[in-house]
């Protein structure tokens, strides 16, 4: 089996999306749970142990997945996190929050 993979998405429709997508891609990464929102990220990180994470950046309008991404971080630096957006703002707004997930760890950022 390959990478195991856990998800974050407050949108039910493209939580399932990402769903769908995994399951077409299971035998290199495998969605072992994805979860609306990201308040028991510590305990899901005990339980599924995952290589990647995947995380919505605003969740119920906050940051949850920035505050999420720093938790994650300091857990386990080597869980490898994914950021997602459908932030449509400007450029110097982009280049902060890019620098901001930097700082705290993220390995990718997305827009969805």
């Amino acid at each position: 089996m390959g990478k195991a993979v856990i998800a974050y998405e407050d949108q039910p429709d493209l939580r399932k999306k990402l769903e769908y997508v995994f399951y077409a891609i299971k035998e290199e990464f495998n969605l072992l749970n994805s979860f609306p929102h990201p308040e028991d990220v510590l305990e899901h990180l005990k339980l599924y142990k995952p290589d990647i994470v995947i995380m919505d950046i605003q969740m119920n309008e906050d940051d949850d997945g920035l505050n999420a991404l720093y938790k994650i971080k300091n857990a386990n630096p080597a869980v490898k996190v994914m950021m997602l957006t459908t932030f449509d703002i400007d450029e110097n707004a982009i280049e902060k929050g890019m620098a901001m997930m930097a700082f705290f760890g993220a390995t990718l950022h997305i827009k969805k």
